[in-house]
């Protein structure tokens, strides 16, 4: 009807079909998969991400208004979607496939966000203050970690480690670990991490040694610690004044920060110790090994807390309820285990899965214990009966992670590519699934749990914001499309009718017509 010029749409699956807006300025195109993508006609720019059908699309169309968008497919299922959605928010921190991971502060204050050429700041109040970081020519990362309030940021690159400084927005000395083989560099920084402050940093690399420094002079606090094999990891205690670190020569070791010299004899397992905790008091060493056990350590003598942590299998991680009351263990033989932490004494018959268990956290109380195994079943036990809280929760494919949203009885999950919000105590979905269309690499929330914040491969932000005690996403999709059809996605993403009371409250939330323009 008029000349808008010509724009190159290009989708890399194939364009299906398109259909216009009524004034002719948006686009929507479907593609030979499961996805539909909303173009300004003007510009020629996507005004939208890829709107995930979950199977091969059959058609669209616009509102009158153009303003929401339906779309179905052949699982017959139907979608509404609303453009400049305000309560999906997205951000665009870098291109496909520049993020390697994204790691929260320990008060939900924000985010760091790294890949070998970039690493930003993001933060997860109302600003979400999205901040770059300037990188050194030359200096590609290989690994970052935060203070636990986030004001410093540690990168270390293949010789080399700097601190930023992110209040003021300047690096500290940078600290170089000088090693060569025939003149040439032949070992690497292997990992660093920063004291709860921020005014110290351990270092490790391939070397076998470990540093400790002084964040700004950059000066050694003492001569480099070493191990008779490679280093796992290392971590300050909460004073910073003292330091844990374990390795492949079947040890963990504790040593003062300022002298390092070792505070007890070496913490021995038969085998590699692939994981090592203090407690939060720091009274205790929590050890794990691949000579499938667990093993708990009282500071400052070294002595050995009761009988191995025995498992039939690798355990997996371990870790210690916020209380310090109870411990953790899981591992590839299908079970979770707990323990008394004052004693080392087992609570009982093990936690059962019916696969391995990948990972397992308290609740903030320590009465709860949600774990996950490689499968798409998530669960939460109650810790003193050790029987289930409520039914297992499943997500369509293996679990990547799971955490508790404590001040709303509530549970985030996520796999490959779906988050999922749940009640804790009946174990029913909240929330449709929060598809994304690219491998998620993590889920976090902010620090007052009204928002579900998520990280994909696609290098979007998304943030979630949660409604009422209900749990409910405030979504269009979900208000809107139960108001107006009378239908709702179960857990399963089926389509279900809703009842007459459910359809009447839906209606109500959002006004006799769902408020969707006909």
């Amino acid at each position: 009807k008029r000349n808008v010029g010509y724009r190159d749409f290009q989708n890399s699956a194939g364009i299906r079909s398109v259909v216009t807006n009524r004034d002719e300025t948006l686009l929507m195109a479907f593609t030979a998969t499961n996805e539909a993508r909303v173009w300004d006609l003007r510009t020629g720019r996507a005004v939208t991400l890829p709107l995930l059908q979950g199977a091969k699309i059959r058609g669209g169309e616009f509102s009158s208004s153009g303003r929401s968008l339906l779309t179905w497919g052949e699982d017959k299922s139907a979608k509404l979607w609303t453009l400049n959605d305000p309560h999906l928010r997205l951000t665009k921190v870098a291109e496909r496939d520049e993020l390697s991971a994204a790691v929260a502060t320990a008060g939900n204050r924000g985010m760091l966000l790294w890949g070998q050429d970039l690493v930003a700041w993001y933060a997860h109040d109302a600003s979400a203050e999205y901040s770059p970081i300037a990188l050194p020519p030359g200096f590609a990362v290989r690994g970052a970690a935060l203070a636990g309030d986030g004001e410093r940021i540690v990168l270390w690159s293949d010789a080399s480690v700097l601190v930023w400084d992110r209040p003021n927005k300047r690096f500290f000395p940078r600290l170089e670990h000088e090693f060569t083989d025939g003149g040439q560099p032949a070992r690497r920084v292997r990992g660093a991490a920063l004291s709860d402050d921020g005014a110290r940093v351990v270092t490790w690399d391939q070397n076998h040694r470990v540093r400790t420094w002084q964040v700004e002079s950059g000066s050694m606090l003492s001569d480099a610690i070493s191990h008779g094999a490679a280093i796992r990891g290392a971590t300050f205690d909460r004073s910073g004044d003292r330091l844990l670190t374990w390795s492949k020569d079947y040890s963990a070791r504790v040593w003062g920060v300022m002298d390092g010299i070792a505070v007890t004899e070496p913490l021995l397992h038969k085998a590699d110790v692939v994981g090592a905790t203090f407690s939060p008091t720091a009274k205790q060493v929590l050890t794990w090994s691949y000579d499938d056990t667990a093993r708990l350590w009282s500071l400052p003598t070294g002595d050995a807390l009761g009988e191995p942590f025995r498992h039939a299998d690798l355990v997996r991680g371990a870790a210690f309820s916020p209380d310090e009351k109870y411990i953790v263990t899981w591992s590839f033989d299908h079970t979770a285990r707990l323990w008394l932490a004052a004693t080392g004494e087992s609570l009982g018959e093990a936690l059962k899965h019916e696969d391995a268990v990948l990972g397992a956290t308290f609740d903030a109380t320590g009465e709860r214990l949600l774990t996950w195994n490689q499968g798409p079943v998530v669960r939460v036990w109650n810790v003193l009966t050790r029987q289930l809280a409520a039914p297992p929760m499943r997500q369509r494919s293996f679990i990547k992670g799971a955490f508790f949203l404590t001040a709303t009885d509530r549970v985030a999950t996520w796999d490959k590519s779906r988050a999922r919000i749940w009640n804790a105590r009946t174990g029913e979905a909240i929330t449709p699934a929060l598809e994304h269309p690219a491998p998620l690499l993590n889920l976090m929330t902010n620090a007052d749990e009204t928002q579900i914040i998520s990280v994909a491969g696609d290098g979007v932000v998304r943030r979630w914001m949660l409604g009422d005690d209900s749990g409910e996403v405030r979504s269009d999709f979900v208000t809107r499309l139960e108001s107006a059809t009378g239908t709702r996605l179960s857990a399963s993403d089926e389509i279900e009718v809703l009842t007459a009371s459910q359809w009447r409250a839906a209606r109500e939330r959002t006004g006799t017509d769902g408020g969707v323009e006909r």
